[in-house]
């Protein structure tokens, strides 16, 4: 008792000082300041009830019904001292039972409804103390630090606050150790600091909540119903505006969870819902920080059940409604944390992270979007390890990096999509209901323009399928619909990357069964509607490669490498074209293996080299056909249809023989 006796000295000395110096009031308080530390002294040996009610002027209903019924030792000592005005500092510091419970509340005090009601029906140590002092103004400091057992709960709430309903209704009802205490102090303005740090039961829960606010309506509401270690700590501090951080770090189960959340807020209505209602351990905290506008920074971190979850979101976000819907409902281990970051625009960074179950799902998405509507939903209902993380960020423009890395299954699925996109609509709708490990990862990244880089690398099973599919693309409409539903290993990788212009690089890479089908196709193609439909439906292995690749012009590079069955078949074909027309048609329904490979390629003109190496069975038949071709309608139509071996080979229009893979 003696070292917590030293605390309350220290608190006393603290008021003392500062009202020492303050403006003096009906005679000024300096002159009296030995006098209240002989009174304090007296207090001292009393042990109970002792120095309430002194040196109020200016007002009525000062000072009343303080420091009575206490039942142990330094309980219910020095309440409603020093206040002037009206309705101050009555009703504090009494019916306690225990140890030092229920000290220097209700002092210090000026305006009307200030400083009541506080340090009251506690009952164990140090519980109810230094609450509701140094207000200014009306109805604040209110019913602070009342009905706490335990220890050291429910102290230094409602203290130096500044306008009208401002730190009221904190510390009350905690039951454990180091409870509800440091809130709703030192608040400027209007329904600021209140209900904060109540009901908490276990240790070190609901503390420093609800301070340094100013404006109105802010930093309320906050570390409230927690059980367990650490939780509900340090929420709804140090915002300005209107509405921010409040309904933080709540009903919280288990340790170190919903902490630091809704804090260092500007404008209105950022910071709000976060880190509430997790269970488990680090989970719910650094939530909705340091944002600018409004709305932002909101419903974070929150149902979150194991380790690590919903961390680190929606924070120093600039604009209107970024950040929101963050990190929720994850099951597992370090899901749904880092998201919504950085964003400045509108309506950007949101819903990322959520309803996650595994490890490490969900992680670092919609993070520093400049624009509207950019980097939501991502990394959404994810199981498994390491998926659904790092999309849908960096972008700029409207509706860019949405819809990612959703509903994957399985490791290392749906992964770095939807970024670094510049224009309107890229980057969406990439790396989603993979099942199996290493699908659907880095696509709709680095797109310029408008829909580029959309509908990759979803619907995979099996291993390493639908990667790299739908970058780096510039214009409108490239890279669209490639790497989707394949089963089996390494299938539709770098597909429809680097095209510029319209419509190019499209609709490749989908479908296929089997190993290492439909990959490198569609990239790299300048002009409009080329290096389209290429590598799909493709089973066996190594089908459908290498094909519509580097053309220029129109609709050069279309329809090759599909719907093959065997191994090597449709291989290097509509490659290197320029005109229009040409190089389409290569290379499909082979059964067998090097059927319909290296077909349409390097023509330059109109309608050169179509429907070569086609529906062919065997082993080598349909190769280096229709290449090379300068002019109109030539080297079309050649290798088709044959069966066994070699046939149909090297039919060009030109003096020129392909047999190279291209």
């Amino acid at each position: 008792m003696v070292h917590q006796k030293s605390v309350i000295v220290a608190l006393v000395l603290v008021t003392i000082a500062i009202v020492s110096h303050a403006t003096p009031i009906g005679g000024g308080w300096r002159a009296r300041a030995d006098k209240i530390q002989q009174d304090f002294r007296v207090w001292q040996r009393n042990e109970t009830g002792s120095s309430n009610g002194n040196e109020n002027e200016a007002g009525s209903n000062r000072g009343n019904i303080n420091g009575n019924g206490n039942d142990g030792a330094g309980n219910g000592n020095l309440n409603g001292n020093r206040n002037t005005g009206s309705d101050i500092g009555t009703v504090n510091g009494n019916s306690n039972s225990g140890n030092d419970n229920g000290n220097a509340n209700g002092n210090g005090n000026n305006g009307t409804d200030v400083g009541n009601r506080n340090g009251n029906a506690n009952n164990g140590t140090f519980n109810g103390n230094f609450n509701g002092n140094l207000v200014i103004g009306n109805k604040n400091g209110n019913e602070n630090g009342n009905e706490n057992a335990g220890d050291k709960n429910g102290n230094n709430n409602g203290n130096s606050n500044d306008g009208s309903l401002n730190g009221n209704a904190n510390g009350n009802g905690n039951d454990g150790l180091h409870q509800g205490n440091s809130n709703g102090n030192s608040n400027h303005g209007n329904a600021n600091g209140n209900g904060n740090g109540n009901t908490n039961d276990g240790l070190g829960n609901g503390n420093s909540n609800g301070n340094d606010n100013t404006g109105n309506m802010n930093g309320n509401n906050n570390g409230n119903l927690n059980d367990g270690n650490d939780n509900g700590n340090l929420n709804g501090v140090e915002n300005t505006g209107s509405g921010n951080g409040k309904d933080n770090g709540n009903k919280n189960v288990g340790s170190s969870n919903g902490n630091v959340n809704g804090d260092g807020n500007t404008g209105d209505g950022n910071g709000v819902n976060n880190g509430n209602d997790n269970k488990g351990n680090d989970n719910g905290n650094a939530n909705g920080l340091a944002n600018i506008g409004s709305h932002n920074g909101g419903e974070n971190g929150n149902g979150n059940t194991g380790g690590a979850n919903g961390n680190n979101n929606g924070n120093t976000n600039t604009g209107k409604s970024n950040g929101v819907d963050n990190g929720n409902a994850n099951t597992g281990n370090s899901n749904g944390n880092g998201n919504g970051l950085n964003n400045d625009g509108n309506g950007s960074g949101n819903m990322n992270g959520n309803h996650n179950a595994g490890n490490q799902n969900g992680n670092g998405n919609g993070v520093g979007n400049n624009g509207n509507n950019n980097g939501h939903f991502n990394g959404n209902s994810n199981s498994g390890s390491h998926n659904g993380n790092g999309n849908g960020g960096g972008n700029s423009g409207d509706q860019n990096g949405a819809n990612n890395g959703n509903v994957n299954s399985g490791n290392s699925n749906g992964n770095g999509n939807g970024n670094a996109n510049s224009g309107n609509g890229n980057g969406q709708l990439n790396g989603n209901k993979n099942n199996g490990n290493d699908n659907g990862n880095a696509a709709g990244n680095g797109n310029a323009g408008d829909g580029n880089g959309q509908l990759n690398g979803n619907e995979n099973t099996g291993n390493n399928n639908g990667n790299n599919v739908g970058n780096a693309n510039a214009g409108t409409g490239n890279g669209v619909s490639n790497g989707n539903g394949n089963h089996g290993s390494n299938n539709a990788n770098e597909v429809g990357n680097s095209n510029s212009g319209t419509g190019n690089g499209f609709g490749n890479g989908n479908d296929n069964l089997g190993n290492n089908n439909g990959g490198m196709n569609g990239n790299h193609n300048s002009g409009n509607g080329n290096g389209a439909l290429n590598g799909n439906e493709n089973e066996g292995n190594n089908n459908g490669q290498i094909n519509g690749n580097g053309n220029s012009g129109n609709k050069n590079g279309e329809d090759n490498g599909n719907a093959n069955l065997g191994d090597n078949n449709g291989q290097g074909n509509g490659n290197g074209n320029s005109g229009s027309g040409n190089g389409a048609g290569n290379g499909n329904d082979n059964i067998g293996d090097k059927n319909g490979v290296g077909n349409g390629n390097d023509n330059a003109g109109s309608h050169n080299g179509l429907g070569n190496g086609n529906s062919n069975d065997g082993s080598g038949n349909g190769q280096g056909n229709g290449n090379g071709n300068v002019g109109s309608g030539n080297g079309s139509n050649n290798g088709n249809g044959n069966v066994g071996t070699n046939n149909g080979s090297g039919k060009n229009t030109t003096t020129q023989t392909y047999t190279n893979v291209y």
